[in-house]
């Protein structure tokens, strides 16, 4: 299930909901991550910048996927993250 929140009266809308069936050969993420992608142009068109998602989708495969349709992603890390910082600029 993809929502629109509005936030000003503490809602959620459904926007589009899919049944997730296996197939051969793909992982659940790469069919979570399809079904985001296919609804991006009816958030961008509502002036929509941000995704709230939970930790699930913090994996690289599904913010890679996302970051180029101009979309930014806001939500929780999973327990096993391996973040690495990056060095601090010397200007």
């Amino acid at each position: 299930m993809i929502s629109i929140t509005d936030l000003k009266s503490n809602t959620a809308y459904a926007l589009d909901a899919q049944q997730t069936t296996d197939e051969d050969g793909r992982l659940r993420v790469e069919l979570y991550t399809d079904h985001a992608i296919k609804v991006t142009a009816a958030v961008l068109a509502l002036e929509i910048k941000y995704l709230a998602a939970d930790a699930y989708y913090s994996k690289v495969y599904f913010v890679s996927a996302i970051i180029p349709t101009g979309l930014h992603i806001v939500g929780m890390l999973r327990i096993d993250s391996d973040l690495h910082w990056l060095p601090e600029r010397t200007c």
